[in-house]
């Protein structure tokens, strides 16, 4: 908005001056113009050459940094938007409730990694975690992390949208779905979460 501003204000004085610029020529008599034009140097030229090359660079970097700014906030919107998606529906199936009464301690790596997620300290290191834990609770030998399939896969989607990895979470998102039939709550919230990162 400032550089906006000064862009404005730039372009105001410049047509104010082109103005008094015209009005001087129209009132100047040819006679006048001769002698101008007679005694105008070659290092008169160039200087005038140099400052209309200036303004068109100055004009430019105005221009170019207006749309930096305009195009720079509309991306870290988008980013803020998918982040904060990933961050509210997490917070739907809390990792404290994961416990399947067994001391497996799965439960506890994913309480570890969720506040991770949510603080989005070593989420690059969670994500590769629950990667490899989302692969092996679909795998067809029942394991630790084959009851938490979609627990982890909630995890997972919502890490990738935490980190701005739109696909990559719409992938788990469409598996969740497939693996959780309507009117399951873990299957209605990766619906309603798809729809809402889809319109992203």
């Amino acid at each position: 908005i400032a550089t906006a501003r000064i862009v404005k204000a730039m372009n105001d004085v410049g047509c104010e001056r082109d103005d008094k610029t015209i009005e001087e020529i129209r009132q100047t008599t040819e006679k006048e113009i001769k002698i101008v034009a007679s005694n105008v140097s070659g290092a008169a030229i160039k200087k005038l050459r140099i400052l209309n090359f200036r303004k068109l660079i100055v004009s430019f970097s105005a221009a170019a940094s207006i749309l930096l700014c305009v195009f720079g906030g509309y991306k870290y919107y988008k980013y803020e938007q998918v982040s904060s998606l990933g961050s509210e529906y997490l917070a739907y199936f809390p990792a404290s409730e994961f416990s399947r009464g067994e001391n497996d301690g799965v439960s506890d790596i994913l309480k570890e990694m969720c506040s991770d997620i949510e603080t989005k300290h070593n989420i690059d290191d969670a994500i590769v975690r629950l990667s490899d834990m989302w692969a092996k609770s679909r795998s067809d030998t029942f394991n630790d992390y084959t009851e938490y399939m979609p627990e982890i896969g909630w995890m997972l989607a919502n890490a990738y949208l935490r980190n701005n990895d739109k696909s990559k979470a719409l992938n788990v998102l469409d598996v969740l779905i497939v693996e959780s039939p309507e009117g399951t709550a873990m299957g209605d919230k990766a619906r309603e979460l798809k729809e809402k990162v889809e319109k992203l």
